[in-house]
């Protein structure tokens, strides 16, 4: 009889636990300064979401991996490079590193592939799946659910964490590169004349089953008024992409 109960009581704890973990995300280690230079990090290897007050060289270093694209490199290639440089400046481990490399090298090599719909035809304008994905913007993530952890249970001795995040949804001014199974599919459109800082058009977009690391970015007023705000980075796979021009 008492592990009948126990059980039922399970049934109850665990769902409810899980749903207030779509609300509230557990930070694993936070600073107390008034820097305004913050950095949060969601990865996937890990299993946490940790956040981190950062120097102004830091900041810049982050940023240009959403200004500067590398067009003469490969796509698998480029992701490479920003990773290494994340893990050289010290937000990511080579653990995680070699975990992203690893699932992009299983992608076909596509780049130079067939695109998907014609334009015309094309309910999105970006869309891919089973891909892996570069995403870089001044903007913010508008909506995540079920990111890491999912749970935390008092009752057991380690941590209950999801692999991936099940669905993000973004918004702001930056780009989009993707690599799957419709091809290199990809949003950019730079233009230092038409567009301010960092020089992309608006775009929205979201994806479902996301692995990888997620950074957001918060920089204060240290690095020039145009650079204020906040930004995003996505690295990783995900089952399903959809972004569309704004």
């Amino acid at each position: 009889m008492k592990n009948y109960c126990v059980k039922k009581m399970m049934l109850v704890i665990i769902p409810f636990m899980m749903l207030t973990q779509i609300i509230i995300i557990p930070v694993m280690s936070t600073s107390e300064n008034n820097n305004s230079l913050k950095i949060k990090i969601l990865d996937t290897a890990k299993g946490q979401v940790s956040e981190y007050e950062v120097s102004l060289e830091t900041m810049k270093t982050v940023i240009s991996l959403i200004v500067d694209q590398e067009k003469d490199n490969s796509f698998k290639n480029s992701v490479k490079n920003k990773l290494e440089i994340l893990e050289n400046i010290g937000l990511i481990e080579s653990s995680t590193t070699n975990q992203i490399n690893r699932l992009f090298s299983k992608i076909p090599n596509l780049e130079n592939g067939k695109n998907s719909l014609p334009r015309s035809r094309a309910i999105f304008d970006l869309f891919n799946f089973f891909n892996g994905i570069f995403i870089g913007l001044k903007g913010e993530k508008e909506y995540g659910l079920l990111d890491l952890p999912v749970a935390k249970f008092p009752f057991i001795n380690s941590n209950i964490t999801a692999l991936f995040s099940v669905f993000s949804q973004f918004s702001g001014n930056g780009s989009v590169f993707t690599l799957g199974t419709l091809g290199f599919k990809q949003l950019y459109d730079f233009d230092m004349a038409k567009y301010p800082f960092p020089h992309f058009p608006k775009i929205k977009g979201s994806f479902i089953g996301f692995t990888g690391i997620i950074l957001e970015l918060v920089a204060g007023d240290e690095l020039g008024e145009e650079y204020e705000g906040s930004y995003l980075i996505a690295v990783g796979m995900t089952i399903l992409t959809v972004w569309n021009n704004v």
